[in-house]
């Protein structure tokens, strides 16, 4: 028998307001920044020779590629979804789909309503559900954010209202790439953060009871290597990009008792 530690924190009620945690555990107000959040963002990433749009396409085309190829009426949630940029691209690409919007900023959701609110498969929240479970829930670049003392309560709350046969994907900045490190200290929005490894990601979804699915480090070339960017989809496993994805799902019982591997 493997000994192994109980699914959710004994010290962590999911069902207690998880909308009071959420706004403890942000180093920064976004709300401070709803209004600029864009401007500033492309500000900083001038390195890249991108825009922040290149980035939220990018992240649309890994869910397409990689996790959720064709629209199957799915219920998604992003978490974290700040002025609803990504939130908007799911919910045009998988239109028979619901999306959900959270962010614990209230002035970005505001922004996120006043701006794309007409998509009628989208909807935008200020507070965490509660009795919602999701098909796919997406955390882009969320957890960096998040106090390390915290996260495992966030993840074991995005666990419990996950469909048992969801997946939860994770995108978040690789600490190995250098560029990505320059990025985060002159982003005003990122004071005080702390990045995570991919390698620690795993360690804190294992403590969460999730399985990893599919794991690999992406975006490599900034625009005056684009041409090389064809290649992009064979260098996953190399830590230089400067993100990284990961894919979780719920542990089931064949996969602790080996009965059979879960695809």
């Amino acid at each position: 028998m493997i000994n192994r530690q109980p699914f959710f924190d004994s010290k962590f009620d999911t069902k207690k307001n998880c909308q009071e945690l959420a706004n403890n555990i942000m180093p920064v107000d976004f709300d401070d920044y709803s209004d600029s959040y864009q401007e500033l963002l492309n500000g900083t990433i001038w390195l890249s020779g991108e825009k922040a749009d290149y980035f939220f396409d990018y992240k649309l085309n890994c869910i397409k590629r990689w996790i959720l190829k064709n629209d199957q009426a799915v219920t998604i949630l992003d978490f974290g979804c700040g002025i609803g940029k990504l939130a908007a691209l799911i919910a045009q690409a998988y239109p028979q789909s619901t999306i959900y919007g959270y962010d614990a900023s209230s002035k970005s959701i505001e922004t996120a309503i006043g701006s794309l609110g007409q998509l009628k498969n989208l909807v935008f929240l200020n507070q965490l559900p509660t009795t919602q479970c999701f098909d796919l829930i997406i955390v882009a670049n969320v957890f960096h954010h998040i106090k390390q003392e915290d996260r495992k309560q966030i993840l074991l709350h995005l666990r419990s209202i996950l469909k048992p046969d969801g997946t939860i994907t994770v995108f978040e900045h690789n600490p190995f790439n250098p560029i990505t490190v320059h990025t985060v200290k002159t982003c005003p929005f990122d004071a005080g953060v702390e990045l995570i490894r991919l390698g620690q990601f795993v360690k804190l979804a294992t403590r969460c009871d999730l399985r990893v699915c599919m794991e690999r480090y992406i975006v490599f070339f900034p625009k005056f290597l684009r041409f090389f960017r064809v290649i992009e989809t064979f260098l996953g496993f190399l830590p230089l990009g400067a993100q990284y994805m990961i894919s979780l799902r719920k542990i089931s019982k064949l996969t602790v008792y080996g009965s059979r591997p879960v695809n």
